[in-house]
């Protein structure tokens, strides 16, 4: 199996091909529960058994997860590689994030590897006429369970490995093979883990083989934990996907990207990204001439916008006060909001050519980012000639 990033814990550790590598104590401990079931003597901890079982189990564990870090590796990232009572672990942060097929390369070369090893010891097997059945696994000469066990693990458990369940290969082959964003992929992957990982499990229990099922019903419950936390994520990825193409419709002159733009800010739980939305809605609302529609935003739709946006709205309503409003709320708070309102509010009043020398005269007008805002809504109204002065002013600070 693969991840991103590594976990520290104890064990034995020690540098493979320039790999870190632990072997953690829950893999012996593991391995000592196996030698309970599988020992010739039928009762106890059978030594024999257990260290034919470590012997083969901890290489062919480390040859699959050598695949994944040979193939990590190519892609610029330090992989490192844990082994544990439930198997190994390869984590690696590559320096880009990888494509698809590079995820899908990195997950099948630990199976790949696993089964070139196999292969080797199912010929060895092959030329010595050893029966490689699970009654020589139990019962067999040490030499024979050794091969047994290696045929066993790497092309019968690797096979598993590849089937569709999270979090092994297989299931990450599936998500990434997958239609959608990245939520959306982790979210159907998580779907059919669980669906076949049910299934597996059962017909493992029926046909008596414990641990198998135990182990798959485990991915089975880890599915479910994938879409708990997706579907919270998923919500917000996913609403932030509806904001940016709102307002991409909305620059495009969409019509319908407005009332849009305008149920969203109900569904923002971020006060900045709601006060956010919610001046822009009423600040096109305003300009666009529909100031009943403005003024109804500003007062009923939740989020705190700033203060000028209200004298701005009022200035549109024809208010004879608001621009001393608006002028007097950038001296105390100049920020870019109140410059865009500042210069909005002039400009709807065809009086932007003096929006400059307020500013100028101001706080704000030593600040490149309040100048910059201002100049932006001034080209945004088509006064290039006060955009201008103010770009030379914003180019002098």
């Amino acid at each position: 199996m693969t991840a991103s990033m590594n976990q520290p814990g104890r064990g034995i550790r020690f540098p493979l091909f320039g790999f870190p590598t632990r072997v953690d104590w829950s893999f012996f401990f593991i391995a000592l529960l196996f030698s309970l079931r599988g020992g010739s003597s039928g009762s106890g901890i059978d030594l024999e058994y257990a260290l034919v079982w470590m012997g083969i189990l901890l290489p062919s564990i480390l040859i699959h997860e050598l695949g994944h870090a040979f193939a990590a590796r190519r892609l610029g990232a330090r992989p490192s590689i844990v082994v544990h009572g439930m198997g190994g672990l390869t984590s690696y942060a590559p320096p880009q994030p990888p494509t698809r097929g590079q995820s899908i390369g990195v997950s099948f070369a630990g199976p790949a590897a696993g089964f070139v090893f196999g292969a080797i010891i199912l010929a060895i097997a092959l030329t010595q006429d050893i029966d490689l059945s699970l009654s020589t696994v139990s019962f067999g000469e040490p030499f024979d369970r050794a091969l047994a066990l290696g045929v066993w693990i790497n092309l019968a458990w690797g096979g598993l490995n590849l089937l569709p369940i999270l979090p092994l290969d297989g299931g990450h082959i599936l998500q990434e093979l997958l239609p959608g964003d990245r939520v959306a992929r982790q979210r159907l992957a998580a779907i059919v883990s669980l669906v076949v990982a049910s299934t597996a499990a059962v017909l493992f229990w029926v046909n008596g083989w414990v641990f198998a099922a135990l182990l798959i019903g485990y991915f089975g419950l880890q599915s479910i934990a994938v879409l708990n936390a997706t579907g919270r994520s998923g919500n917000a990825e996913t609403l932030r996907s509806q904001i940016q193409d709102a307002v991409q419709r909305l620059q495009q002159g969409d019509p319908t990207a407005l009332p849009e733009l305008e149920r969203l800010v109900h569904r923002t739980a971020d006060p900045q990204l709601q006060a956010h939305l919610k001046t822009i809605v009423v600040e096109v609302y305003a300009g666009s001439g529909n100031r009943a529609e403005a003024r109804r935003v500003l007062n009923e739709a939740p989020g705190n916008v700033h203060p000028a946006v209200y004298a701005l709205v009022s200035a549109y309503e024809g208010d004879p006060t608001a621009l001393d409003q608006v002028r007097e709320i950038f001296a105390r708070q100049p920020a870019p909001e109140s410059a865009r309102c500042l210069m909005l509010a002039y400009g709807a009043y065809n009086r932007g050519h003096e929006v400059p020398a307020i500013m100028a005269s101001s706080a704000g007008g030593h600040d490149p980012l309040i100048l910059a805002e201002a100049e932006h809504s001034a080209r945004g109204r088509g006064l290039s000639g006060v955009a201008d002065q103010l770009a030379a002013m914003r180019k002098g600070t």
